[in-house]
């Protein structure tokens, strides 16, 4: 969890007490109380996380993510506005990345070489009082070293004080994430609205990044890959769904303008 988690109070029926690096509240509607983690609680939960990779392993999945951006607790730990500790998790940015870098150490130890363990970071609060790029910048060098084998770059949220809020702008990541790539030397990917496929295939083609993250556009059309693969002119889209699927699809008798596709107007990122 973190601090962006305390929207009820802790003795509501359905709250429940917060923990973040210090005892400092986000703001705003989530105003309840944080606990401070001690030194053995962290431990605690980089074994978790070691069970969590450990299990996912089990159930077969190929890919593991880190999610520490958006106010989660490894946000927390990397913001200034958050963490005002005095030990070795407080302080300078390879203090404020010490969790992160033991998160990793503790994954890494269950989760094979071979297998992707990658971290979506919280590289920027648009706070001058909380995290700068530059701190992304440095941690994500350190985390290569400790194994991480892709940075996914988000912002930190750690507060509603942002001193421009950006999230209308088209790929407002992407010179914050090409710079990592080309200064840190580690794969990147990012995402916020790189969801119209022409911009998508885009930025891999000029390698301004990796990978494009999908998230609300994957919600809003679960076949995007499919729709994605007609506007970039595929000779066969349908070839991406199930076989049974597609032949119904590629012989399709109705109207053309029927068949479902989202239309290219109507497309947003």
């Amino acid at each position: 969890m973190g601090r962006r988690r305390a929207a009820r109070r802790p003795d509501h029926p359905q709250g429940w007490l917060v923990s973040g690096p210090s005892a400092i509240p986000y703001g705003g509607k989530y105003k309840y109380p944080v606990h401070e983690l001690s030194r053995d609680e962290i431990k605690t939960l980089h074994q978790r996380y070691a069970d969590a990779a450990r299990r996912a392993l089990d159930a077969g999945f190929e890919w593991l993510e880190l999610h520490f951006a958006h106010g989660y607790l490894g946000a927390s730990f990397f913001s200034p506005l958050a963490n005002q500790r005095s030990d070795e998790y407080g302080g300078s940015v390879a203090n404020r990345a010490r969790f992160h870098l033991e998160a990793i150490d503790a994954v890494r130890q269950v989760w094979p070489e071979r297998l992707p363990l990658t971290m979506r970071l919280g590289s920027d609060d648009l706070n001058p009082r909380g995290t700068q790029f530059d701190d992304a910048v440095t941690a994500v060098g350190m985390m290569k070293d400790h194994g991480l084998d892709l940075a996914d770059l988000s912002l930190g949220i750690n507060t509603d004080e942002m001193s421009a809020k950006p999230f209308d702008e088209l790929g407002f990541m992407l010179e914050r994430a090409s710079r990592l790539r080309r200064e840190v030397g580690i794969p990147v990917a990012t995402s916020w609205n790189l969801g119209l496929p022409q911009v998508a295939d885009r930025v891999v083609r000029e390698e301004l990044i990796d990978l494009v993250m999908l998230g609300r556009p994957a919600l809003s059309n679960p076949h995007w890959p499919v729709w994605a693969a007609r506007e970039l002119g595929h000779a066969d889209p349908f070839s991406l769904v199930p076989e049974d699927w597609a032949w119904w699809l590629r012989n399709f008798r109705a109207h053309q303008a029927c068949i479902g596709w989202p239309g290219g107007e109507a497309a947003t990122a």
